[in-house]
């Protein structure tokens, strides 16, 4: 649609990709990006911009708790030079949702750095180091999702018999 000069239908076909596919989301904008194998790039990067421009409009109440897609806005709010915006982006989700990831901690961290706020990013880099120890060690139940640290020949949670497994996780 980009290279159609269709912008309605590229911004409907985004919203339709994100609703059912938001983990997906950095993979569509750096497919996007790929020119290679566009003849007008001019044109076609003026209406890829529309397109991210929209993105980061985007005010979903189905989005708003994906960690893909806030990651995605606020990559893209900084290759834009936008770091004040993507901090704050960041910071407000943070405060929100509790399920974060280390992707979202390491690009917190990263952000407070560019913001010149150096005593948070300090403050926030051991917290994500004390709780990487715990992370690597992990183990889970195949059958009900069940996480330790111990290792058990049968789940505690769900009772079923050698159902633990290993897993490295960073």
């Amino acid at each position: 649609y980009l290279i159609q000069n269709k912008i309605e239908d590229a911004n409907a076909l985004l919203n339709e990709l994100l609703k059912e596919h938001p983990m997906y989301t950095s993979f569509i904008f750096v497919s996007l990006d790929d020119t290679k194998n566009v003849k007008e790039k001019d044109n076609y990067l003026e209406r890829l911009q529309k397109l991210k421009s929209h993105f980061l409009e985007i005010n979903d109440d189905d989005l708003k708790d994906s960690p893909s897609v806030v990651l995605s806005q606020i990559r893209l709010l900084k290759s834009e030079g936008r770091s004040r915006e993507a901090f704050e982006l960041l910071n407000d989700w943070l405060k929100e949702f509790d399920n974060n990831s280390d992707v979202l901690k390491i690009e917190f961290i990263k952000l407070l750095i560019e913001t010149g706020n150096h005593e948070k990013a300090l403050e926030e880099t051991q917290i994500l180091l004390s709780n990487l120890h715990s992370s690597l060690t992990r183990h889970f139940c195949s059958q009900c999702g069940f996480n330790s640290d111990e290792i058990f020949w049968r789940c505690p949670q769900c009772h079923k018999w050698e159902t633990i497994q290993f897993r490295w996780k960073v």
